[in-house]
């Protein structure tokens, strides 16, 4: 059975734990992908953003940053039970991709994507 959640077209808005973060948000894009993890849950999901974030990541202690182009974010549904679908709102968890990391094999090691915050995903439905 194909996953229905695929190719739906929705917004990630701010939800918690990383006040910083929420500048960046809302943004808007489309899933294009499930994803197995290598280790945990392998209900993850790939959104190819409509415009790519631009985001300066602290990588050290006296305001070292990184500037990441990030394309794309993996979301899975922080509540058990609840997959992502169409007819859902929930609090995902938000991870980035930056633009070098490469996201076209499964399984994924989800260790090496930056979890910035909980966010809440919205299904746009077509006008």
């Amino acid at each position: 059975m194909a996953d229905e959640f695929i190719g739906s077209r929705v917004r990630l808005e701010y939800d918690d734990q990383n006040e910083s973060f929420s500048a960046y948000l809302p943004v808007e894009g489309v899933v294009s992908r499930r994803c197995a993890a290598t280790t945990g849950p392998d209900d993850w999901y790939l959104v190819d953003l409509t415009e790519p974030i631009d985001y300066q990541h602290q990588i050290g202690p006296h305001f070292q940053f990184k500037r990441l182009i990030i394309p794309r974010v993996l979301i899975r549904s922080r509540w058990s039970g609840m997959p992502l679908r169409r007819d859902t709102e929930p609090s995902v968890f938000l991870l980035l991709v930056a633009n070098d990391q490469d996201v076209s094999t499964d399984p994924l090691d989800i260790a090496e994507f930056t979890h910035v915050c909980w966010a809440r995903c919205h299904s746009l439905h077509a006008a």
